[in-house]
């Protein structure tokens, strides 16, 4: 696994902490433009999208008024030319309004065209999508070219025209003005919208909603045409029940669709639900009026002026419905591009925000990483210069903390290696020192008894050569004695420590079997309670135990000699204890009796004051102290601590 990353190993080792920083910053900020980039670009594409969609149904509302007032146009016409002079006047004030309409879309028109050259010239897209776009444009504005035309044949010759051909030509007028609509739709996106409910509103005021109110506007130019005539030829018959029957499916699938629109969108219902209710009743009573007055009866029986009011209603509530609609689909349209802008802002924000705290993250690393080597350099300098209580504060906590904290406990056992040194060099001075005064007076007294003995031998003085060849053996047997024990108490001191499972209650054993002669002169009476198992040097162990029982036999009162050992759970580790009850220690010299050469009462009782120096040696190496409790005539406690192993110092192992 490491192999797949030796390069990027390699690199990192051969650049600097800041070069490293700005290379990942970097790496990480191309890609998160990059990621932005893409989004934003996908965003705003949704955003022109839904412009476009905008802008086409903004035109269209436009167009669908041009597309009733021609069809009114149609049925007056009808009327008119069928012998109904009173359709006349409305005629050309229908005339004037369509006029007043094409000047309007004119403009609407121009607006639309150059709406969709700014939105596809500003948004993203690609070739493709600008030829799509531009053949759009092209293909409205000739439509709408045909459109003028067609009215303007319509118009100027429409007084002229037999009804039929009058008929004829208002109905393709009206269904170049369909072809608009959906062709403006085509091309502004509104036949490609992804949502369930945009989408069938944009169904329904594009197809649906102009065809029904196409055909009602049909039922009405050829309805009129018959009342005022008053009479109906059966072709006319047929078609009328014809176009009656497609309306009624027409208005059926208008509903359909805006029951999918109301699923997805509910709160739309309360808006739209009652157009459409009244667009349903006034059509239905508008059929009623074609059945009841011209196709179930065998005479027409309804005015032109009735029958064209009642149809008209019956349009203009389809008028209302595709206006309210319309609102709605822009409403829905602009919540959209609200949402889309707020979606784009929210990730630019939270990508100048990633950015700022990517920096701030990244300039706080640099500084608390060369805050801290700085810090470890000045602490590796200080102990270069001899400064070995120096230790290094971190806050941080990552490897940089743990190679501080590795750092402070080297620090800390250089510097306990170092006291211990500095104190063994006190220790040694000393020991010399009082070594060497210790052993220098039993030479000299030795050597005085000598010279003595010497001279006595000369003269023939025999008769005390005796007491001083016996002075010059004890001497030197003092001597001996203490030769052995600085021996034992150097060892004590530079024995390895060897830390093992030991069984305390078996080191104390093996110092038994060699006290086994004092015990049996003294009579003393050893005793012990339950001893654990701990972490300890055997030896140095059973060392402990033979100096302390060694010097409660030495020390003993007058009545028999009692000792117990015993030991008990610590903090940190087992705390023993060796009672006795000889002759016990003063409070003010229970600190010296550890110290080297110290003698308690030295001239009653014989040695050479290294033992209890040699048990602090032998405590402080397993890792803990020693210490005494005592009243004086009543005996002494010795206590001694053993450290569980992981807290004991390294430096004593």
């Amino acid at each position: 696994m490491k192999k797949l990353f030796r390069p990027a190993i390699v690199l990192m080792d051969r650049l600097m902490i800041p070069q490293k920083m700005v290379l990942m910053a970097i790496v990480f900020s191309s890609a998160l433009l990059a990621l932005l980039y893409l989004l934003v670009r996908e965003i705003n594409m949704d955003i022109a999208f839904t412009e476009k969609e905008r802008s086409g149904v903004d035109y269209s509302q436009s167009v669908m008024g041009l597309f009733i007032h021609v069809q009114q146009h149609r049925g007056m016409a009808n009327a008119l030319l069928k012998g109904d002079e009173a359709f006349r006047s409305p005629l050309l004030e229908k005339q004037a309004q369509v006029e007043s309409d094409i000047k309007m879309l004119d403009k609407a028109g121009e607006i639309f065209r150059k709406s969709l050259r700014n939105i596809q010239k500003e948004g993203p897209g690609n070739g493709l999508l600008v030829d799509i776009y531009s053949v759009g444009t092209i293909n409205t504005a000739d439509k709408w070219t045909s459109i003028k035309e067609g009215w303007r044949a319509v118009s100027e010759g429409v007084l002229y025209m037999t009804p039929f051909e009058s008929y004829e030509a208002h109905t393709s007028l009206t269904k170049d003005i369909l072809s608009l609509l959906v062709l403006v739709a085509d091309t502004s996106n509104l036949t490609l919208d992804p949502e369930i409910d945009s989408f069938y509103m944009m169904d329904t005021i594009i197809n649906k909603l102009p065809m029904a109110a196409e055909y009602a506007g049909q039922l009405r130019g050829i309805g009129a045409g018959v009342a005022a005539q008053q009479s109906i030829g059966e072709q006319e018959r047929a078609y009328l029940i014809l176009l009656s029957g497609i309306n009624r499916s027409t208005i059926a699938v208008v509903k359909e669709n805006m029951l999918k629109v109301f699923r997805k969108n509910p709160s739309l219902r309360p808006r739209l639900a009652p157009r459409i209710d009244d667009f349903d009743k006034f059509l239905s009573e508008a059929i009623g009026v074609l059945k009841s007055g011209i196709l179930n009866t065998s005479a027409v029986s309804v005015s032109t002026e009735e029958y064209f009011s009642v149809f008209t209603k019956a349009i203009g509530s389809s008028l209302r419905l595709h206006s309210e609609i319309t609102s709605s689909l822009k409403e829905v349209l602009d919540g959209r591009k609200s949402r889309l802008k707020k979606a784009k802002y929210m990730i630019v924000g939270f990508a100048i925000f990633a950015i700022a705290a990517l920096s701030w993250l990244f300039a706080g690393y640099y500084f608390s990483m060369t805050n801290s080597l700085r810090r470890l350099m000045y602490a590796s300098d200080s102990i270069r210069k001899g400064n070995l209580d120096i230790q290094v504060s971190l806050e941080t906590r990552d490897e940089m903390g743990i190679v501080a904290q590795s750092f402070n406990e080297m620090s800390k056992s250089l510097n306990n290696a170092m006291k211990d040194l500095r104190h063994s060099n006190e220790e040694f001075q000393n020991f010399a020192f009082i070594a060497s005064h210790d052993l220098k007076s039993p030479l000299i007294s030795a050597a005085s008894a000598l010279k003595l003995i010497n001279r006595r031998l000369k003269s023939g003085q025999l008769d005390e050569v005796d007491g001083l060849i016996s002075d010059a053996s004890n001497k030197l047997a003092r001597m001996q004695d203490l030769v052995n024990d600085l021996l034992i108490f150097s060892r004590a001191g530079t024995h390895e420590v060897r830390f093992e499972d030991t069984d305390s209650a078996q080191a104390l054993k093996h110092a038994l079997d060699d006290l086994g002669g004092p015990i049996r002169e003294s009579g003393a009476v050893v005793t012990h309670g339950e001893l654990p198992r701990v972490t300890a040097d055997p030896v140095q162990l059973g060392q402990l135990f033979q100096n302390l029982i060694s010097n409660a036999i030495k020390f003993r009162g007058s009545g028999e000699i009692l000792v117990h050992v015993e030991a008990r759970r610590g903090a940190g580790g087992y705390i023993f204890s060796v009672r006795d009850n000889g002759i016990g220690i003063p409070a003010e010299e229970s600190e010296k009796v550890f110290e080297m050469f110290y003698r308690l009462e030295k001239d009653k009782y014989p040695g050479t004051g290294i033992g209890l120096a040699t048990c602090k040696k032998i405590v402080e190496r397993l890792g803990g102290r020693i210490w005494v409790e005592s009243v004086p005539g009543r005996g002494s406690t010795f206590f001694f601590s053993v450290p569980a192993r992981g807290k004991i110092n390294s430096h004593t192992a």
